[in-house]
This record gives structure tokens, C-alpha cells and sequence, in this order.
């Protein structure tokens, strides 16, 4: 299998064929504008989203013609949700619980990231358009929640990419959780939460 036609990757999962790539591009420069507007103290930008954890260890390598895509379909499935708000600085305000998230579970994590960090300026939480995200409750909230001057910039669908939490959920599973950690689920709940308590100070992302 070591034919010059190919070569050793990870297989990665990918719904990129199903999005509008119009849109994508629109959303991208959109992006870049509030990481300028970011920088430049005029808004605070967050990056919110959830990730579920389970104990199959990530990181799927495979012989694979090197012109060809390293991709299987996407799937889901979590013993362990962490939902975090976060900056490209690595300010991190996540939060953890078993199962499933929901439209209370979210609701109450925003209540909370509000209190923890306070509006002095416009703040933009970039967002997927998670169903429970957009709900009749979430609804009745968004106003109260624009009121403390917090708005969400919702992304289409299949655009992962462009929040940037994303990289930080692929920094835990594929780089910082070791394959020891995968032994029980309590050890894996252990090492999650040692990783989250820890970014910033030793786990850290450099964005460009």
C-alpha cells in the first residue's frame, strides 16, 4: 500500500457537499468583518456552539489515493455535551451536562454567559441554526437578550467552518484527549473537564 498514488490520512466526516457555497462565501466575509470591528473595540465577538463527546477516540487514518477526498458521512451521538461561548484570545465560558442539549439548557447558559460577562459594548455571539437554537422559547428571549445588548449571527447551514469554537472542539478530540482517557466514561468526563478548566492557560489556539 505504499504506491506513490497514495497516502496516510485521517478519514474526515463532511456535510461541505451540502451547502450553498454562495452563501458560504457571503457568511465568510461577514465574519471577517466583525473579527475586524472585533479588534478594532467596537464590538465583542463570541463564537458559541456545543459538542458531544463519547468514548470512540477520534482520528481515523487510512491508505487513500492522495487526489482523493478523506471523508465519511457525518454522524452524532454524545455521552457528554459541553457548550462554550469563545473568543480568539481563548476566553473560554463553557458549560457541561449529560445527554442532549435543549431549548433550557440553552436559554440558561445565555442568562449566565450574560451575567458572567456583562455587555459594556455590542456583543455578537456568531451561531448554528440548531433547531433548538431558534425555538418559540429562544424566541420570546432574543428581544429581552438584544434589550442587554447581546445579538446572535446565525450562520447557514452546513458552515461549521466559520465558527471558529469549532476549532477548539477538534483541538480536544483529536490533539489534547489521549487514548487513556477513553478507558471509562468517568475518565473521559475527568480529562474533558481538566481540558476545559485549562484553556488559555495550557491549552491554547493561535488564529490568524
Amino acid at each position: 500500500m505504499k504506491a506513490k498514488e497514495f497516502s496516510w490520512r485521517r478519514v474526515r466526516k463532511s456535510l461541505q457537499s451540502q451547502r450553498d457555497e454562495v452563501m458560504f462565501a457571503f457568511f465568510k466575509q461577514e465574519i471577517k468583518l466583525l473579527r475586524q470591528e472585533h479588534q478594532a473595540g467596537k464590538i465583542a465577538l463570541w463564537f458559541y456552539d456545543e459538542a458531544g463527546f463519547n468514548r470512540n477516540p477520534n482520528g481515523i487514518y487510512a491508505w487513500l489515493p492522495k487526489e482523493a477526498k478523506a471523508c465519511l458521512p457525518s454522524q452524532r451521538g454524545s455521552v457528554m455535551t459541553v457548550a462554550g461561548f469563545f473568543q480568539t484570545d481563548n476566553t473560554l465560558q463553557a458549560y457541561e451536562c449529560k445527554g442532549s442539549m435543549d431549548s433550557d439548557l440553552f436559554i440558561a447558559y445565555v442568562d449566565d454567559f450574560l451575567l458572567q460577562y456583562p455587555p459594556k459594548l455590542k456583543t455578537v455571539v456568531v451561531i448554528d441554526n440548531a433547531a433548538f437554537h431558534k425555538s418559540a422559547q429562544v424566541k420570546k428571549k432574543i428581544k429581552r437578550w438584544q434589550e442587554q445588548n447581546l445579538f446572535f449571527q446565525f450562520l447557514p447551514p452546513y458552515c461549521s467552518e466559520l465558527n471558529l469554537i469549532e476549532t477548539l472542539w477538534h483541538h480536544i478530540k483529536h490533539l489534547w484527549l489521549k487514548i487513556e482517557d477513553y478507558i471509562s466514561e468517568e475518565a473521559l468526563k475527568k480529562a474533558i473537564t481538566k481540558i476545559i478548566h485549562n484553556i488559555k492557560i495550557k491549552y491554547t489556539i493561535t488564529f490568524t
